[in-house]
This record gives C-alpha cells, sequence and structure tokens, in this order.
C-alpha cells in the first residue's frame, strides 16, 4: 500500500486537507497502473495532496481545490513571488526526490501541477500555502514554451472558473507515451534522472447538487496555439493511460465541453 505521509500535520489536519483539495477522495489504482507501490509517497499540505514517485522524481497525480479565497489579493503578487521563491527539494520525502540542480538544462521549467498563481491572497497562512508550491515534488520537466505558453493558458482557464463558481478542483498529473515495440526510453534530466513526461493531463471539477461536472485535458509537452478545447478527452482516456481512478467516491459524474462552463 502507499505510504501516508502527511508530515508536518496532525491526523485531524490532514484529513480535512485531504477534503478540501480532493473533489471525490484519494485516486484509486487500476490495474493498468505500472508503478511499483513501494515507490509511491503520498503528501498532503493544506494547499494541496499529491502522490510523488521515487523512480521519476515526479508528482503522479496533484489534487488542490481552487477557490476565490485562495485567489484573493493581487495577481502582482503571485508574480513577484514565484521571482524571489525558488524551487527545493521536499523535504518530507524520504525516498528519491529531484533537486534544483536536476533543472540545469535551459529547454525544460520546474513545471508547477498545482499552481503558485492559484494562491494569491496576502494572508499569513496563505503565503505558507503558496511558497510549498515551489516543493519539487510538485513539478515536473515541462519544455518552457509548454509551461509559458498553453500550461499556463489552462491554469488562467481554471482560475476563472473558480472565480465564477467560487471554487472548483483540479487534478493534474503527467503522462508517458505508449510506444510501439521496441520500447522507447523515456527521457531523463539531471543527474537525479527526473523522468520528462511526453504529456500533462489536467482534470477540473465543481459540484452541482450530488453531481461532479468535469472537464479533462489531455496535452502534449511542447509549445500549441491551439484554443483548449481541442485538448479535451474523456475521463476514462486520462486515467487509463495513467493507471488511477481520479474520482472514486463521486455518487455521478457528468462530463462538459469547455463552453458547458
Amino acid at each position: 500500500h502507499t505510504q501516508l505521509r502527511a508530515l508536518l500535520m496532525s491526523a485531524t489536519e490532514s484529513t480535512g486537507a485531504l477534503q478540501t483539495n480532493c473533489a471525490a477522495g484519494l485516486p484509486e489504482r487500476l490495474s493498468s497502473c505500472v508503478h511499483d507501490p513501494k515507490d509511491l509517497e503520498l503528501v498532503v499540505r493544506n494547499g494541496y495532496a499529491l502522490l510523488h514517485s521515487g523512480e521519476h522524481k515526479i508528482p503522479l497525480w496533484v489534487s488542490e481545490q481552487v477557490s476565490r479565497t485562495r485567489l484573493a489579493g493581487s495577481r502582482l503578487l503571485s508574480f513577484v513571488g514565484r521571482l524571489f521563491e525558488g524551487f527545493s527539494a521536499d523535504p518530507s520525502l524520504a525516498g528519491p526526490r529531484a533537486n534544483p540542480e536536476d533543472y540545469a538544462d535551459d529547454r525544460f521549467d520546474p513545471g508547477h501541477l498545482a499552481a503558485a498563481g492559484n494562491i494569491t491572497n496576502k494572508g499569513d497562512a496563505f503565503k505558507a500555502m503558496r511558497a510549498e508550491t515551489f516543493y519539487l515534488s510538485n513539478n515536473a520537466p515541462m519544455r518552457k514554451q509548454f509551461n509559458r505558453g498553453v500550461w499556463l493558458r489552462l491554469e488562467q482557464l481554471v482560475r476563472e472558473w473558480a472565480l465564477r463558481y467560487e471554487s472548483v478542483w483540479s487534478i493534474s498529473g503527467p503522462a508517458f507515451e505508449v510506444r510501439p515495440s521496441p520500447p522507447h526510453p523515456v527521457e531523463r534530466i539531471g543527474e537525479g534522472a527526473v523522468s520528462v513526461p511526453t504529456h500533462f493531463w489536467k482534470v477540473v471539477a465543481r459540484k452541482h447538487g450530488e453531481t461532479l461536472r468535469v472537464t479533462c485535458f489531455l496535452l502534449a509537452n511542447h509549445s500549441s496555439e491551439e484554443e483548449l478545447k481541442t485538448f479535451v478527452v474523456p475521463l476514462h482516456t486520462v486515467e487509463q493511460a495513467i493507471g488511477w481512478r481520479l474520482l472514486p467516491r463521486a455518487h455521478s459524474v457528468t462530463e462538459d465541453p469547455v463552453d458547458a462552463w
């Protein structure tokens, strides 16, 4: 079983953080999952919950709530924060992890899965939450044009939806393209051999009574000028690609196109 590492938090606090940041329970392993459970660590913080892979040294999924409360404050504050808050290794991880030196390759950014820009509230608690998004356990190698282009546009869309509906949930993570035989090795960077995903995905959910309304995106890890709606895919496509059931406790799920929001 996955080792639960809700470090720096009491059991009650970690349960509350999970309920806040996970729309329908913790993602559950599917039979198609190829990751060794002994290699995985669950990290629970006030701002997000994530499952980290020691093999790849990146998160397999990161779940967060994006809300009006967290977004209160100046957007400039978030930008300035990115200038002065450096990336660092996650001290809560017991196993292999990425270090800032692994991202010396200037083709890649340490791309946020739970975005720093989703927490702009000026309160001290929120400042701490924002700072924790810079742990490399919450980041993965994104090609610069991707991270600063289409992925940023998707993050901004999620924030627009959160402001419209008061709160939404965002679950994000990497995917690795299944290649025909012979298998193609996973690209890695740095002395720590951090895996470079071929794709990234994001599932955005909001509650509508007992139903979760969701929209799922799957994007190749390279620049694109395409409209975001061109990257919408069915939820089961993402789940089968990554080997995790992402909304296991949802009473019912309705999948929406972008225009339905």
